[in-house]
């Protein structure tokens, strides 16, 4: 249940971070391409004050037994994985990225 309800949070982080993705432009998003500085301003306020909700479930799946982990695996890791590619994400959400894989997938991949 709690995996449910924190993965939005991660997925906005995510389509924040890739909204520079080549897409054809609304007439919203060629407003915001007018003033590329106040997009990139609000855009990096909108990753920090996103990042400790997103750190907040990153560590909350650390806390998952290695069963509950294994059972979602296949639900986080295609998100974590685009998150280790979101440039613009604040240090303490790559920080805890990291400990993630050094912690949960280092050993799955050992076969520990």
């Amino acid at each position: 249940m709690a995996c449910q309800e924190s993965e939005p949070a991660v997925q906005d982080l995510l389509s924040c971070c890739f909204c520079t993705q080549a897409q054809v432009p609304t007439a919203i998003e060629e407003q915001r391409l007018a003033a590329p500085q106040v997009l990139l301003i609000s855009h990096k306020d909108e990753l920090n004050m996103q990042a400790p909700l997103v750190v907040a479930t990153l560590r909350a799946i650390l806390g998952f037994s290695d069963a509950a982990f294994r059972r979602h695996l296949k639900e986080f890791f295609p998100i974590l994985t685009q998150l280790i590619s979101c440039e613009h994400a604040p240090a303490e959400v790559q920080r805890t990225l990291t400990e993630i894989f050094a912690t949960r997938f280092g050993p799955l991949l050992q076969g520990n």
